[in-house]
């Protein structure tokens, strides 16, 4: 009985310590470690990767100068049919001024322009091979010459889609943004289905803006520009949020034209910026001298700035104070107008001009309601520009349009802006200055919207502009 009873005991034990073990390692148990997900390559948002500094050309530099690859400061002159004229080179001086000279390759037909096909050039090398290179110029400057085929059809052409290279970027269905070593923009590719049901590409053109493709024009728009968007002073400066899409621009640019005594002339080019920084208004400074031949040849250039050229304490009533800030927009509305005086004919003059570019290129009218959250907002946008005289994405004030939104409960997925601050513009003025800046015109073109507000002030000489979308 004795033995009976030990055996059962050392049984029970066993079972016991087996019982233990499985409890901490059950079969069925789910892991509580969560292995990231890949994201399909076909799902991926598409991110406007950055070009080289060295790849962007110098606003000193004529547009039609295109840069020789692989060749310092040599630069080849084009007509408007893409044929190289001439050669040119320039050279720094001790002052920091560029002088350009007339320069002879050590081939001069190196880079021959291919009859019958525009920016296509034949290049012979030493050894007497033979390829040809397109000459690719995008609107933010950066440029590329990019290998194809003696018809100006690029290399990849019908070949295989199956598999996407790291260099093409997913925009829309089945376009992709494609982009070289340098991450310049060289061309679109759309991935489509062969007579034998095999993915091939097809050279394409630049998918028009749609609802769909909102989120990809806003990280187009974004990305990394936040942190370039604080050094620059013009052209077109973008949010960092994740939601909203803002082309800005402050464009105080005058020209000059003044005849020199050995028969040149000189023009000279001045634009002015101001930022609110810790309750100063600092106002920036950028000219840039070109000198030309009678005959408009270019001499030399000269960049000086941006400098500061005047910082002003702001008083108290010039400050911004956020405790100021009313509730609700129409109260904050009411507030601001008191300081400022709007031009709603020329706001709508800007309205009339946008929906005929919209209607020529197939696209719906949009309307502009005075009671709308939209157009409320580009009020307060544009009096708030005119108040503390900047023109930035993020207002000293409010913050950026998705800080505004948030504030007075704005419901909008993809709230948009455009902004500008130059001297006294005209409707048509502000209109061309909009269509001509490509992130403005993609906002100005979505067919994802179907209201917008417009205001227009105008101040102390300066007109003060803000398009507001929201969807």
């Amino acid at each position: 009985m004795r033995k009976s009873f030990t055996i059962l005991c050392l049984l029970l034990v066993i079972l016991g310590v087996e019982w233990g073990v499985k409890a901490k390692m059950p079969i069925n148990r789910p892991s509580n470690i969560q292995e990231k997900e890949e994201t399909p390559w076909y799902e991926s948002r598409y991110s406007t990767p950055k070009a080289d500094a060295d790849w962007v050309l110098d606003e000193e530099i004529p547009v039609n100068y295109i840069p020789v690859p692989g060749k310092d400061n040599i630069y080849m002159q084009v007509d408007n049919n893409g044929n190289v004229k001439k050669y040119w080179k320039r050279t720094q001086q001790a002052d920091g001024s560029w002088v350009w000279s007339k320069y002879d390759p050590n081939i001069p037909d190196n880079y021959e322009p291919v009859k019958g096909l525009k920016n296509v050039y034949k290049v012979t090398s030493k050894d007497g091979t033979i390829k040809y290179l397109k000459y690719i110029r995008n609107k933010d400057n950066s440029f590329a010459f990019v290998e194809v085929d003696k018809n100006g059809k690029s290399i990849d052409e019908g070949k295989s889609a199956e598999s996407v290279p790291n260099n093409y970027k997913h925009i829309s269905k089945d376009v992709y943004a494609v982009y070289d070593k340098n991450n310049v923009l060289t061309g679109y590719r759309k991935r489509v289905k062969n007579k034998k049901g095999k993915y091939i590409w097809k050279e394409t053109d630049k998918p028009k803006t749609s609802s769909d493709d909102i989120n990809a024009i806003n990280k187009a728009l974004t990305g990394d520009s936040a942190t370039k968007a604080a050094s620059s002073t013009s052209a077109q400066n973008n949010t960092s949020s994740n939601n909203e899409i803002s082309a800005i621009g402050s464009d105080s640019s005058n020209q000059k034209r003044s005849n020199n005594s050995d028969g040149t002339y000189t023009v000279t080019e001045t634009s002015q910026d101001t930022k609110v920084e810790n309750g100063v208004r600092i106002t920036y400074e950028t000219t840039i001298q070109k000198i030309y031949k009678k005959d408009g040849t270019l001499l030399k250039t000269k960049k000086i700035g941006p400098q500061v050229i005047n910082k002003e304490t702001l008083t108290a009533a010039d400050s911004p104070d956020k405790s100021k800030i009313k509730s609700t927009l129409d109260k904050e509305l009411a507030r601001v107008s008191s300081r400022v005086e709007f031009d709603t004919k020329k706001a709508n003059d800007v309205l009339t001009k946008l929906n005929a570019q919209r209607k020529s290129e197939g696209l719906s009218s949009l309307s502009m309601d005075t009671s709308s959250e939209a157009y409320k907002l580009a009020c307060i946008r544009a009096a708030d520009m005119a108040i503390y005289d900047y023109s930035s994405s993020t207002s000293p004030m409010y913050g950026t349009l998705n800080d505004m939104c948030n504030l007075w409960k704005i419901s909008s997925s993809h709230p948009s802006e455009n902004i500008w601050k130059a001297p006294s513009k005209t409707a048509d003025e502000i209109h061309s200055r909009f269509q001509s800046n490509d992130g403005s015109r993609k906002i100005r073109m979505s067919n994802g919207y179907s209201n917008v507000g417009i205001a227009v002030i105008e101040k102390n000489g300066n007109t003060y502009i803000a398009e507001i979308y929201l969807s």
